[in-house]
């Protein structure tokens, strides 16, 4: 039933988002992981409709830096059935994720944020784009990108609308404007980024 599969669903939510506090904070698993992935691949045999379970799957391997493959197969058989913008958005943002922990796949990482914002402009896509120009060396898209964040997250910190995430991202593209002025001794501009990240 609608129910049950829900249930389910919310019942290893929380323990993938239990396991990502721990990790957050330097501390082991709460869950097996492989456990975790037996329960999430068992709903998405019993619901093979039920789109988000398929992500789920993905995300029970966020917090394994071995299990790479295993959490990308899973969020493109998601792709593939995903018809909503929105939510293959953040699938694309996810993948992008995995592909940060192998330096051979950082072209296809830069083509997963790509897919990502092209889906659904979002902060954190923008954000993830503008890191990657950065360290490419192309301080102007950077740059751009960087401005196009803060522009329009100051619109939403003077509306009181920003949340505590957004404020993040905000402090993070202003100190990344700033670690780019250094780069090129630019120094009274490091200075000038930095103290408007911190107002």
């Amino acid at each position: 039933s609608t129910i049950r599969s829900h249930y389910e669903y919310a019942r290893i939510w929380c323990k993938v988002k239990a396991n990502l506090a721990s990790y957050y904070q330097g501390e082991e698993s709460v869950f097996l992981i492989e456990k975790m992935a037996e329960e999430c691949e068992k709903l998405c045999r019993e619901y093979p409709d039920f789109i988000n379970a398929r992500v789920l799957l993905g995300l029970c391997y966020e917090t394994s830096r071995t299990k790479n493959n295993e959490a990308l197969a899973a969020f493109q058989k998601a792709l593939e059935n995903i018809s909503e913008q929105c939510l293959s958005s953040t699938v694309y943002y996810w993948v992008g994720k995995r592909y940060e922990n192998n330096r051979n796949d950082r072209e296809l990482m830069k083509y997963s944020y790509e897919l990502a914002n092209s889906k659904k402009k979002k902060f954190r896509n923008i954000f993830k784009l503008a890191v990657i120009a950065k360290n490419e060396g192309d301080f102007e898209t950077a740059t751009r990108l960087f401005d196009e964040i803060i522009a329009g997250l100051r619109k939403k910190v003077k509306m009181g609308m920003a949340d505590p995430v957004e404020l993040e991202y905000l402090f993070k593209s202003y100190n990344q404007k700033g670690l780019m002025s250094f780069q090129s001794e630019s120094y009274a501009k490091v200075v000038d980024v930095e103290l408007k990240a911190l107002e």
